[in-house]
């Protein structure tokens, strides 16, 4: 009988099933993976966007009162895209967690984390690492004409 939480880099060990949770907590957890995986693409954009512009509007006047603007909007969009960056990849390993521990409807989370039409974290994570490049590039040009091509 394999451990109640195995973890191993090995290539066949992430295929066995991980059997830790009751079968209320399958249930359970199952039935809230189903109405998350099921809301509708367009209701997530809405907040995905929303949650960015309450992140853009507050990083603008935290940068305002700042020392240097420039530099504060950088840094803030580097560890926005760090965060956003980790945070999908590590909703996509529990998620895998999941479907291992025997919870089905984690399969259609995953597909919808995945799906092309929703804004994951991932997108707003490379979002703020076009916002941190686009500052970055200004904030030098604007520094030393001479330093940027």
């Amino acid at each position: 009988m394999p451990l109640p939480f195995w973890i191993s880099y090995a290539q066949d060990a992430h295929d066995w099933p991980v059997r830790s949770l009751s079968e209320d907590d399958v249930r359970r957890i199952g039935a809230q993976l189903k109405r998350w995986s099921q809301r509708p693409i367009t209701e997530t954009n809405v907040r995905a966007l929303g949650m960015s512009a309450v992140f853009s509007v507050t990083m603008l006047v935290a940068a305002r009162h700042a020392p240097q603007p420039a530099a504060t909007v950088w840094i803030l969009s580097v560890m926005s895209a760090v965060m956003l960056g980790s945070l999908h990849f590590m909703s996509l390993a529990v998620l895998r967690g999941l479907l291992r521990a025997g919870i089905p409807e984690a399969r259609d989370a995953i597909d919808a984390v995945r799906d092309p039409r929703r804004i994951s974290a991932f997108d707003m994570s490379m979002t703020w690492l076009l916002v941190a490049g686009l500052v970055r590039y200004f904030w030098l040009a604007q520094a030393a004409p001479s330093a940027v091509p």
